[in-house]
């Protein structure tokens, strides 16, 4: 399955069909001119010595497909990845046999993780629970750190939180977050891989449905750009893709992977099929394997790799 360019302008992906069709190494607002990512069969090996995250966004619990949850645990048992991601909305209206339904999925999963909430674990109909403890269920039920990391002598996953109570669907990021990140980003040596995980797109979202970027989001990633980060996991429209923050070829300027990840449970599919990502980050190149659920195999199967190659000479040997 074969992912094919798409503009950015044009409509979205038919009702029910595969997100490889709209996948794009564009970003909103670049220009022209940028080395495109190659698409290689799934069954193509990356290096042994990459190191592997599990992206998956938009469980939405309180409407899950029960029967992709099996299949998903044992997939991601079989992948054996160094940290499995989740960029926010665990559940579908915050309450709290969702968020408990949540905490005893990730329970299931044998590997370190980086979760961060959505827009949808604040509730929207308590009103008082909304403006005065908008978390409060998330962090019983999924722990106190809303923004946890992790780190070894290859990998640095930093977990943002972008959800706020005054803004209905929409995300934003502080000054003192993204001072927050400037710092903590300074202190990881260039070596050491440099992922960044959000619940809300921090590039315009312009395939068929008109997703903004979070709030700040310029300045954030400007940050982001100057501390060499290597990749920005996010998720909030249900549709994956992936592109580069930045068209130029020249290597001094730093470009940053960005990738989306679609609904991993969610009958809340929005046309599009049940999906996650597998990165897996090399010296040479940023692979991401899409799976999606396919009903006739009853299975989530890999689709067409996408691969980003790095621009500039970097050795992190």
């Amino acid at each position: 399955m074969g992912a094919q360019e798409h503009d950015p302008r044009s409509g979205g992906a038919r009702q029910g069909q595969s997100a490889a069709s709209v996948e794009t190494e564009f970003c909103s607002g670049q220009p022209a001119g940028s080395p495109k990512p190659s698409i290689v069969p799934s069954t193509v090996k990356t290096s042994s010595s990459a190191v592997r995250i599990v992206h998956l966004s938009d469980l939405h619990f309180g409407t899950v497909r029960s029967t992709l949850v099996e299949p998903l645990l044992g997939l991601i048992d079989e992948l054996r990845p160094r940290v499995v991601a989740v960029s926010g909305d665990l559940t579908q209206r915050a309450r709290r046999f969702q968020f408990s339904a949540a905490a005893d999925f990730l329970k299931r999963i044998p590997f370190a993780q980086v979760v961060v909430p959505g827009n949808h674990d604040i509730p929207l109909w308590s009103v008082i629970d909304r403006f005065t403890s908008p978390l409060r269920n998330y962090r019983r039920y999924l722990g106190e750190n809303v923004e946890p990391s992790y780190r070894d002598e290859h990998l640095a996953v930093i977990g943002v939180n972008t959800a706020r109570s005054f803004t209905w669907k929409g995300g934003r990021i502080s000054n003192e977050q993204i001072k927050d990140l400037a710092s903590r980003l300074s202190r990881i040596p260039e070596k050491v891989f440099k992922v960044v995980v959000m619940h809300h797109p921090i590039v315009p979202l312009t395939l068929g449905q008109a997703i903004p970027a979070l709030g700040r989001s310029r300045k954030a990633l400007q940050v982001l750009e100057n501390q060499r980060s290597d990749v920005i996991l996010a998720g909030h429209g249900h549709l994956r893709y992936a592109c580069r923050t930045r068209r130029e070829s020249d290597p001094r300027q730093h470009s940053i992977v960005v990738i989306q990840a679609g609904t991993a449970l969610s009958d809340r599919t929005r046309g599009m099929l049940n999906s996650f990502n597998v990165v897996d980050l090399g010296n040479d190149a940023v692979t991401i394997i899409p799976y999606e659920w396919l009903n006739d195999r009853a299975a989530f199967t890999a689709s067409a790799a996408i691969r980003f190659e790095r621009q500039g000479a970097l050795n992190r040997s």
